[in-house]
């Protein structure tokens, strides 16, 4: 069946894809990219979007970049403040002053529920947002930037097909 990614199956027509968003009450911009045969599909790759969660892969990354390069250790345990709290419903922001936590949970915290707070300690972490977005410019990244709590930045961006080379160009 086209469309599937099973053993033997192509991507297929991208306009079955372009069908699905047609109708969304939104902006979408799409890039899929299947690295063993290098088959893509895109919809508005090039135009610029607000982020979302998407910034929090390039947070991971300088994360265990920091932890591979010893500034950091996964086992760490950390003293939670609640002037950290992300406005929403965080977990973590649920914490009370004092309150321990490993970076160890601060990934957890951010790779199964999209944790805001958690997020932004291991931005701080990992280097801070202007380090990373650094970091970016050096890896060609041209529109993905961290923004949130970075000075001089307003808001998280990237586009589609920028994000696509995230796979690629993990720090050595």
């Amino acid at each position: 069946m086209p469309g599937q990614w099973g053993r033997g199956y192509s991507l297929g027509p991208v306009t079955g894809l372009t069908d699905l968003v047609r109708d969304f009450d939104g902006d979408v911009g799409v890039y899929v990219r299947r690295l063993p045969s290098g088959e893509e599909i895109a919809i508005r790759p090039d135009e610029v979007f607000p982020t979302a969660s998407l910034i929090k892969v390039p947070i991971l990354i300088a994360t265990f970049a920091a932890i591979e390069r010893g500034d950091i250790d996964y086992d760490d345990e950390l003293i939670y403040d609640a002037s950290r709290e992300y406005p929403g419903h965080d977990l973590l922001g649920s914490f009370r002053d004092g309150e321990t936590i490993t970076v160890s949970r601060l990934v957890h915290l951010r790779l199964s529920l999209s944790d805001n707070t958690a997020s932004l300690w291991l931005q701080e972490l990992a280097g801070t947002g202007t380090a990373m977005n650094d970091w970016l410019v050096s890896g060609g990244f041209e529109h993905t930037r961290v923004n949130s709590r970075t000075p001089g930045r307003e808001a998280d961006t990237t586009s589609s097909a920028g994000a696509r080379r995230h796979p690629e160009r993990w720090p050595s």
